[in-house]
């Protein structure tokens, strides 16, 4: 009974630990992900807000 108990706490604890690892892994690569959009993001809005802003004097000037 011993054996087997010892055993099942092994095998969840091995779970737990290559779980965690994994895990990490997952994070890592998530936020590398947010990382490169975050910077996409900021090389492209200003590009956009300049447009928007040139489209809007363009108009102020026809009106």
């Amino acid at each position: 009974m011993k054996i087997s108990f010892i055993l099942i706490f092994a095998i969840i604890l091995i779970l737990t630990l290559t779980g965690e690892i994994e895990s990490k892994k997952f994070w890592k690569k998530v936020e590398k992900v947010g990382k490169n959009i975050r910077k996409a993001a900021k090389k492209t809005l200003p590009t956009i807000g300049g447009y928007v802003g040139i489209a809007n004097q363009i108009k102020g000037v026809k009106n």
